[in-house]
């Protein structure tokens, strides 16, 4: 009789999806932010040294809150209070305080720009584990 042959079923299985999980995280590597001509960004897999260049301004939202921004860093206020922007990706119009999908934009490129050099982990630029390669937008 093998040790794991003593355990509970239950606990076989957490270990089994402990481990999955570990694999995953390998998968998963880190992206760097690096900027490009034009107003443009690159992201560079830290592992393969390849890259991604992103230039519509339209990504920027998405491509920040990668790197840590959140809509929220629009300050518009709404009968006095700060609204959290909860109907937006900053793609769109806050319906709720009518900050513009320009705003966001705007914000998104400021932050991208103070965090140049910056590392995330990869959302799936790189790799999607959804699919079995590579994500090539």
């Amino acid at each position: 009789m093998k040790p794991q042959d003593l355990l509970p079923s239950y606990v076989l299985e957490h270990n089994a999806r402990i481990a999955e999980e570990a694999e995953e995280e390998k998968e998963t590597g880190m992206i760097r932010l690096e900027q490009e001509d034009f107003g443009t960004y690159l992201i560079v897999d830290e592992d393969t040294g390849k890259d991604r260049l992103v230039q519509v301004d339209y990504d920027y939202p998405s491509l920040a809150s990668t790197f840590g921004w959140s809509p929220r860093k629009v300050v518009r206020k709404v009968q006095g209070k700060r609204c959290k922007h909860l109907n937006t990706d900053g793609t769109v119009l806050c319906r709720t305080c009518g900050a513009t999908a320009s705003m966001f934009i705007a914000s998104a490129t400021d932050y991208l720009d103070e965090h140049i050099g910056d590392t995330a982990e990869d959302p799936g630029y790189f790799f999607n584990p959804d699919c079995d390669e590579a994500y090539h937008g």
